[in-house]
């Protein structure tokens, strides 16, 4: 099954298309897709406890750019996971605003605790970290 996960962390966001095993053998089975964008959510976050006008404008461009890449390899699922700084300041629905938007529904921690648990370990969070440990041998080539 084809996934993508992304991770709009509080400087870099990760997009990951993979190729997934079933419920029985969950992981990856191949990498098809793989981009990282330096967005800094976290301007100023914890200054004003808000997003920066600026990183959500940085933040929309990126989750465009990962829109047409999703649009173009139709994965089967989307997950999309916020930093913990969109727990933590007052305007975070401008975030999620913007991933549905682009058709990439957000979540943040406390979102993420009410899905099955065996869903994010097996399928999402396997995905994020094997896009992470790809993204990291790319970038020391």
């Amino acid at each position: 099954m084809l996934r993508a996960s992304i991770d709009l962390g509080t400087n870099t966001c990760l997009l990951l298309i993979a190729e997934t095993g079933d419920q029985e053998k969950a992981g990856i089975a191949g990498i098809v897709e793989d981009h990282a964008s330096i967005v800094r959510l976290g301007q100023g976050v914890d200054k004003y406890k808000v997003f920066h006008p600026y990183a959500l404008s940085r933040a929309r461009t990126c989750l465009e750019d990962f829109r047409k890449e999703i649009e173009l390899f139709k994965p089967e699922k989307i997950l999309a996971v916020a930093t913990s700084a969109a727990r933590d300041v007052s305007n975070s629905e401008e975030l999620f605003k913007i991933g549905l938007e682009n058709n990439i529904p957000t979540l943040t921690y406390e979102v993420q605790r009410e899905l099955p648990f065996d869903h994010i370990i097996k399928i999402h969070v396997p995905a994020i970290i094997e896009g992470l440990k790809h993204s990291v041998k790319i970038r020391n080539k």
